[in-house]
Order: structure tokens, then sequence, then C-alpha cells
């Protein structure tokens, strides 16, 4: 819900390289914080399949933003 969110702003935004770059680089930080601080240490496998599926959703959603500035970047 919160990635498909985040691609509904990124539909609506204008290009702003900047906030896109800053919202890529939040998303990384937030990914290593999930990985390294708290999937690491839950025990329970129902919590741990929510939570591996959001992680992959939140590397999408990097790699999409990433495809949008490298394609607005070579269409200029």
């Amino acid at each position: 819900m919160m990635v498909s969110g985040f691609r509904d702003i990124l539909d609506d935004l204008s290009f702003d390289e900047e906030k896109l770059r800053i919202l890529q680089f939040n998303l990384d930080d937030n990914y290593e914080v999930v990985v390294v601080e708290i999937f690491k240490s839950i025990q329970d496998t129902e919590t741990k399949n929510i939570l591996d599926s959001l992680l992959i959703q939140m590397a999408k959603l990097e790699i999409e933003i990433g495809d949008l500035i490298l394609e607005h970047t070579h269409a200029s």
C-alpha cells in the first residue's frame, strides 16, 4: 500500500530530479535500516514474509525512480 502510494505520487509529480534523488536515497536508507536492524531480528515466519515482500517493493520502487531519472536525462 505504501509503495503503490509512492508510485501514484510519482505519476503526479512534474519532473524534479532533486526531489526524486532525495526520495531514492531515503528509500535506500530505510531499506538498509529495515534489513540490518529489523529483518534479521524477526523470528516469526509470517512477519518475515510480509517484511520481505515490502523490502522487494521498496527495491523495485527505488529502481523505478532511477529509471525515471535516467529516461528524463537521456530524453533532454
